[in-house]
């Protein structure tokens, strides 16, 4: 079998090279992405997504995945063939009510994606949030000056910054 796929011509976008793990076997390469596969590939080879996209795993779908902007963090479940609109202002930080005391600022360290829209907030690495309360369970609670939006996030993904 091995044999005959070797005489196949392939896919678009795919070559066949040496396995690292198993020298003298042979596996299969994207070669946009050099991405490997040890099965013949049955389709062209996926081109690196458009900048500002990126492939995520379906909250609704779990072990199919969507993409997502990376500045907006909505969703699609089809392919971007072009990049997503540039990335929204940045929120002033006077965005926050005034009325609103706030304990400290913080900066993301990661990105975090909420789960429960309902209560959490997404953050972008190098998001800045405005920290009304800080849990004992590490969930904090606060506003986004990105996106403007309040709710709760761990408190393990972000460093306070005053």
């Amino acid at each position: 079998m091995k044999e005959e796929e070797s005489k196949k011509p392939l896919p678009d976008g795919w070559r066949r090279v040496e396995s690292r793990s198993r020298p003298g076997e042979f596996v299969y390469e994207n070669t946009f992405s050099e991405e490997r596969q040890a099965w013949f590939p049955d389709s062209p080879a996926e081109k690196p997504l458009p900048e500002g996209w990126r492939k995520v795993e379906s909250r609704s779908y779990p072990g199919e995945f969507v993409y997502e902007n990376i500045y907006t963090l909505d969703r699609q479940a089809w392919r971007p063939d072009e990049a997503p609109p540039a990335a929204p202002a940045p929120a002033k930080a006077a965005a926050a009510p005034a009325s609103k005391k706030f304990v400290c600022k913080a900066r993301a360290l990661y990105d975090y994606t909420a789960e429960n829209r309902e209560e959490e907030i997404d953050l972008l690495e190098g998001d800045i949030v405005a920290v009304e309360y800080k849990a004992a369970n590490n969930w904090w609670v606060g506003i986004n000056t990105r996106t403007e939006k309040n709710g709760i996030f761990p408190g393990t993904y972000v460093e306070e910054i005053n």
